[in-house]
């Protein structure tokens, strides 16, 4: 705890005297002119004092001063946070650029680390000198452009290509979802077995006008009337009788 409240103490001390320093050096010339050669000393101090601050805190102390009260300190340590890992330690610092557009004043300046430069920009308000905000952004080389690009449109081709592949599996699916509903309404309609009709016995009537009947009764009319024209007589004299046929088997049994 004691530790973290002098690291606090000494971040919150280089704030105050950059503040310090830009308050003492505020002799400007005119606006043609911009800001005097020890304004431009005074902010690279400053800036320089804050990437040395920086460089040596610990993951558990930025944490903690995201949670100070003060918006350039939360900024600063975000900042350094996001870039600080692929910038390793602190090197050193070039030169800085200043330029002041009504009231604010923009350091921006190459500051030089074990792994990756890094352009760092300093905003600071032009009429009390208070720092507002710090942002760093890497400088990439091409090589280290052209491999981002490489991983990035590798990971777009490997997403859209995953997602044809679920796409298709789904398509595929669609054929057992159809062969199981055709199945099921083949089951539920299957037709019943039509009943065969049933046969009626044939009437009475049918059986004495059979058509072997009817040809006895014509052979017998004809022979009639034959006989009635050899003898001269009239066919209404004639009785005709059905002779039975006998059943064999009862006269041998008898």
């Amino acid at each position: 705890m004691k530790r973290l409240s002098k690291k606090l103490l000494a971040f919150l001390l280089v704030v105050i005297s950059a503040m310090a320093l830009g308050a003492c050096s505020s002799t400007r010339e005119s606006a043609d002119s911009g800001v005097d050669p020890t304004m431009q000393e005074s902010i690279k101090a400053q800036v320089e004092n804050i990437l040395n601050t920086l460089n040596g805190l610990s993951d558990e102390d930025i944490n903690n001063y995201k949670d100070v009260d003060d918006s350039f300190t939360v900024s600063a340590v975000t900042a350094y946070e996001a870039v600080k890992d692929e910038l390793g330690a602190y090197t050193s610092i070039g030169d800085v650029e200043i330029e002041e557009d009504g009231d604010v004043i923009t350091a921006t300046t190459t500051a030089t680390f074990e792994k990756a430069t890094a352009t760092v920009t300093l905003n600071i308000d032009a009429a009390t000198y208070a720092m507002k905000s710090l942002s760093m952004d890497v400088n990439y080389t091409l090589a280290q452009n052209l491999q981002r690009a490489g991983l990035n449109t590798l990971m777009g081709v490997g997403i859209v290509f995953i997602v044809l592949v679920f796409l298709s599996f789904i398509i595929s699916l669609f054929r057992f979802i159809g062969a199981a509903a055709d199945k099921s309404m083949v089951s539920h309609e299957a037709p019943k077995p039509i009943p065969p009709a049933p046969v009626q016995a044939p009437s009475a009537s049918a059986i004495q006008n059979s058509p072997e009947e009817t040809d006895d009764m014509e052979l017998i009319a004809v022979i009639a009337a034959a006989i009635a024209a050899s003898e001269n007589v009239p066919t209404d004299s004639f009785v005709v009788r059905s002779i039975r046929k006998e059943n064999k088997t009862k006269w041998r049994n008898a």
